[in-house]
């Protein structure tokens, strides 16, 4: 900004620096029937918004217009039978001019325009000397029935619904300012302006609209991968508690992808959205692991709590070490490494640069895009893990005792162990 500096008779000149953006930050939508009522509030919220740090380039919708020669009939016009219509035409075909003739020459035509003389078009002056045609042929001096003045008009007028609307602009620096909480403190200060004002509606647009219809649909997406896991899940496992009991780490995993954006005090954004759906589907490799190790030790009749116990100890460092792994994949997303791969010796820093990647990188735009993504994956993949080497045995166990309660009530036998075999009784060695 400061290298381009101001730039004679630009009216607008927006910078933006992130990737793949499709609407401003905050964006905020006034609809009314009184333009002078929209005008006045949006002054009002522009003036609130840069109460906040971080908050800049605010604008609105509304352009400044086109400059225009304004005609106002005076009183003795409607006696002289001069209307508005009439003076308007009169006064285009002294200044555009008349088409009268039309002249082909080869392929081409040329329109014969009749209006004043090049020299006289050019001053405004000629238009208060101008003489009027009233009705009945009389000729009357402009000045007698009309006063002109320059002023501008819209070039466009925008409506939503068949009314009046004007949308307030504003970017946000992302670095220093969360968004989310700049809309809710608008949000606040807008709906007590609005209040002496009935007939104005307002609403949010931009990102924050984005981020709901992204939500919507997310909630729907997620319903579609839940059902598609349970089914897969259901048909090798051939139970329909099973697969529950697999699936209830998902929900701790979106917690955890949470817990890391407030950890990182990043607003949860749409393309988090996009991570934690994935994790939905990364989170339930470690159970399906823990529990197809504990129902192969059952199926070779080792009893239930001891078949938790040695599934889930066999298994430990397998799921351990699978979401740490993804974890510190990840890190070079979510973290700079430029301040600790600086500091370090050349041999070392040789080293972190191979396994993080170069340091002009470390925070490129690539990286941002992606960081939201990364935090929840990562840590929604550790925090998931943690609820699975404690939550699932215990579901584990809790499944068979209500099933062994099922079976009494129904009065029906208690399902026989099967005799450990050679394989198990290694397994036991």
């Amino acid at each position: 900004r400061r290298r381009i500096g101001s730039i004679v008779g630009a009216e607008e000149l927006p910078f933006r620096a992130e990737i793949m953006r499709g609407s401003d930050p905050v964006d905020i939508q006034l609809t009314g029937t009184d333009p002078a009522e929209l005008l006045a509030l949006s002054e009002k919220i522009k003036a609130h918004l840069g109460t906040y740090s971080g908050v800049f380039d605010i604008g609105d919708s509304l352009d400044s217009g086109r400059a225009e020669i304004q005609l106002r009939l005076k009183p003795e016009a409607e006696q002289l039978g001069v209307t508005v219509g009439e003076l308007a035409r009169q006064v285009r075909q002294a200044f555009f001019g008349d088409e009268v003739q039309r002249i082909q020459r080869g392929r081409n035509e040329v329109r014969v325009m009749l209006r004043y003389p090049r020299d006289d078009r050019r001053n405004l002056a000629t238009l208060e000397t101008m003489r009027v045609r009233a009705a009945g042929g009389l000729e009357i001096p402009f000045a007698r029935v009309a006063e002109a003045s320059v002023g501008k008009s819209f070039t466009s007028i925008r409506r939503v619904d068949r009314r009046r609307a004007l949308n307030i602009t504003a970017d946000v620096n992302k670095d220093t300012t969360d968004p989310a909480k700049v809309l809710a403190g608008a949000g606040v200060f807008i709906a007590e302006l609005m209040a002496g004002h009935p007939h104005v509606q307002w609403s949010f647009k931009g990102e924050a609209e984005r981020q709901a219809e992204g939500a919507e649909a997310g909630k729907w997406a997620l319903l579609f991968i839940l059902m598609g896991i349970y089914t897969l899940i259901a048909i090798p496992f051939k139970s329909y508690a099973q697969p529950l009991m697999v699936m209830i780490v998902i929900p701790f995993g979106i917690v955890g992808s949470v817990l890391g954006h407030l950890l990182h005090d990043m607003a949860v954004s749409s393309m988090s959205v996009c991570g934690m759906l994935a994790v939905t589907g990364v989170v339930v490799n470690d159970s399906i692991i823990m529990v197809d190790r504990v129902n192969r030790l059952r199926e070779d009749g080792m009893a239930a709590f001891d078949a938790v116990v040695r599934g889930a100890a066999s298994r430990f460092r397998a799921i351990l070490l699978t979401s740490l792994t993804t974890y510190v994949g990840l890190m070079p997303l979510m973290y700079d490494f430029s301040g600790l791969i600086s500091a370090m010796p050349p041999g070392v820093s040789h080293l972190l640069v191979l396994v993080f990647g170069d340091n002009s990188a470390a925070q490129s735009t690539s990286s941002q895009f992606l960081k939201p993504v990364s935090i929840a994956i990562g840590y929604g993949c550790i925090f998931a893990t943690l609820i699975t080497l404690l939550l699932v045995p215990a579901c584990y166990l809790a499944i068979e005792d209500l099933g062994k309660a099922w079976r009494w009530i129904k009065n029906e036998p208690p399902v026989k162990k099967r005799t450990p075999g050679p394989a198990m009784a290694s397994a036991g060695e």
